[in-house]
């Protein structure tokens, strides 16, 4: 029988609440041996701390050894929402007026899936964001759940962070990855935002010492200025190696290379992405 997250959040919520937390989303992923993960954040606004995190992980365990709503052992996974929030719930929205947010959707809307701009809240089944080009009304039934998707297909080898996952990599050890993939990011197009760019001397620093000799670095983007500060940044890096040899090699994705739907809608938008395949130096 389906395990109802939705019922492991109604199990928890109320102590969360009395310890003074909000529950943002509940997930459960994989099928072996589940992974439970509860995203909960403090009321009063402040940072979570990992004393935070460990209170939680000891109330839920507690509770959810007494309703037993799992069959077999499982993980369970405690986090902070951090910078990059998801919105989860519709009153979310409202929640958060006034900051930015990036939505995207199940369908297009206007030939568009990805939505950024100020929040402005909720208008009867719609959320109202205003971007460069105005105000557009987003309805809620077509926004996106990744979430979603992994449970429908039972996907089991697949792990979210959600948070900056420049983050992740003083977690990993030295040479540990064999393949990395950076596909279509946000190109941050205003100067004053550049610094924000996934692609950045910093971050090529820490993936090369997390990478193997001889890993690959694969980056996607459609945005020309993106693709020529990527091939700036990473040509003139010591530890990685352009393998490029004829235009085709940059043109076409090999078929080992996953599609996405930012591509779809490059390509639909008459934009050509660009396709770049580094190796990992050996030192």
């Amino acid at each position: 029988m389906p395990i109802d997250t939705n019922e492991i959040a109604r199990i928890i919520e109320p102590s969360l609440e009395a310890m003074g937390y909000r529950l943002v989303r509940v997930v459960l992923t994989g099928t072996q041996r589940p992974t439970l993960q509860v995203m909960a954040e403090r009321r009063d606004e402040a940072a979570m701390t990992v004393d935070d995190c460990a209170g939680i992980s000891r109330s839920i365990s507690a509770l959810l050894d007494v309703a037993d709503p799992i069959a077999g052992a499982y993980l369970l996974e405690v986090s902070s929402p951090g910078i990059d929030r998801p919105l989860v719930r519709p009153e979310d929205y409202d929640r958060f007026a006034g900051f930015e947010a990036r939505i995207d959707l199940v369908a297009p809307l206007d030939g568009r899936k990805r939505f950024r701009g100020r929040l402005l809240g909720r208008a009867e089944q719609h959320v109202r964001l205003v971007g460069e080009t105005g105000e557009v009304r987003l309805p809620l039934a077509a926004i996106a759940r990744l979430l979603g998707e992994i449970a429908r297909r039972d996907l089991d080898n697949i792990r979210m962070f959600a948070d900056d996952a420049r983050l992740l990599l003083d977690c990993l050890k030295p040479a540990s990855i064999g393949r990395v993939f950076i596909l279509f990011p946000d190109p941050w197009p205003k100067q004053r935002h550049h610094k924000r760019r996934l692609v950045a001397p910093a971050t090529l620093d820490r993936l090369a010492s997390v990478m193997q000799p001889g890993a690959e670095l694969r980056l996607a983007t459609d945005d020309r200025l993106y693709l020529a500060w990527m091939l700036e940044h990473l040509t003139g890096h010591p530890d990685f190696l352009w393998t490029a040899r004829t235009p085709a090699d940059w043109r076409e994705r090999t078929p080992d290379w996953p599609a996405t739907r930012y591509e779809e809608k490059a390509r639909a938008a008459g934009r050509t992405p660009a396709f770049l395949r580094f190796i990992r130096r050996a030192s």
